[in-house]
């Protein structure tokens, strides 16, 4: 057994440790649901970790974790479809591909953490005044370095700010001249380096992207964002292109580690960009099974908390008809 398996095991069966176990997630997009659902049986299990941090939708997601409320996070989902926020079709909706066509942000980051995440699935701020484990986002700088944003003690207003930075994408998510903290998958996606550099003896790495899949570009991007940053901000252009291999860099450093252990699904049903209410929510329940199975947990019912998507869209097709 992996040595971060051995202590996640210990610390389930109650036994006290002076280690330092780190959580940390893959930028995201959309397939942040996927981490949402691992995060959550890890919450199911009681398990803590000392150190928490991530880039983009996955390290946000990664805080409702630390916060011990990601179940309830995962629940975002629900706003995030392409009905819009209200799922009535009233609502502004997250992802809108036509306000990129006339020069506005397509997505929506400012209104999905001064809405969703503070009057509908609310974040709880005061955790980052309060908390003892080290919490932190990345970010990167308009020069195009790497940054990481630290939380604790952050008030409201701080913590707002830090997440919008890290999942702003570059003229997705942002005007270019309005702004001078980018998302954070641009330079450090995969911050193990950082949670190592924090004290972390273990380190427990869960990626978005499935196995083979790490290479897929959006057609949002290809089309849209490649081309704009290409002749607008040569130094973000360059930092798209080369964030993959700098990510296969990180991979190939750490994968022989005994610190640490990455975990990836075989498939994601959701893409970068995906505004499909049932695939999204698909994606959260193979995070769920998938982490059972990789780290040999013992099987839990869906949170009930779930029940009205179970409801609405039915269990994922990726789990074993004996399973459900």
């Amino acid at each position: 057994m992996h040595a971060v398996s051995k202590l996640i095991h210990s610390r389930l069966s109650g036994q006290r440790d002076s280690f330092k176990l780190a959580v940390i997630t893959e930028d995201s997009g959309q397939r942040w649901t996927a981490i949402g659902g691992m995060l959550s049986l890890l919450e199911e299990h009681g398990l803590k970790a000392d150190i928490i941090g991530g880039a983009s939708g996955g390290g946000i997601t990664a805080l409702y974790y630390a916060a011990n409320r990601v179940q309830h996070g995962v629940t975002t989902h629900r706003h995030l479809s392409s009905l819009g926020y209200d799922r009535n079709g009233k609502g502004k909706r997250f992802i809108n591909p036509l306000r990129g066509l006339v020069g506005r942000p397509m997505m929506d980051v400012d209104g999905l953490i001064d809405d969703i995440f503070t009057k509908r699935v609310v974040m709880p701020w005061d955790y980052f005044k309060q908390t003892e484990q080290v919490v932190f986002l990345t970010a990167t700088t308009a020069a195009g370095l790497p940054t990481t944003l630290h939380l604790n003690g952050a008030d409201e207003a701080k913590a707002k700010a830090a997440m919008k930075a890290s999942a702003r994408i570059p003229y997705i998510a942002g005007n270019l001249k309005a702004h001078t903290l980018w998302d954070g998958g641009l330079t450090n996606g995969l911050p193990i380096q950082d949670a190592l550099d924090a004290g972390a003896t273990h380190v427990l790495v869960l990626r978005s992207h499935a196995v083979g899949e790490e290479n897929h570009i959006s057609g949002a991007e290809r089309y849209l964002l490649r081309p704009v940053l290409k002749q607008r901000d040569p130094t973000l252009y360059q930092l798209l292109l080369q964030r993959q291999a700098y990510k296969q860099r990180i991979v190939a450093r750490f994968q022989h580690d005994e610190r640490v252990l990455m975990l990836q699904l075989p498939h994601v049903q959701t893409s970068s960009g995906t505004t499909n209410g049932r695939l999204l929510f698909h994606a959260l329940l193979d995070g769920w099974n998938y982490m059972a199975k990789a780290l040999n947990l013992p099987p839990k019912a869906y949170p009930a908390l779930w029940q009205p998507d179970l409801n609405e869209h039915g269990d994922s097709p990726l789990v074993p008809e004996a399973q459900r």
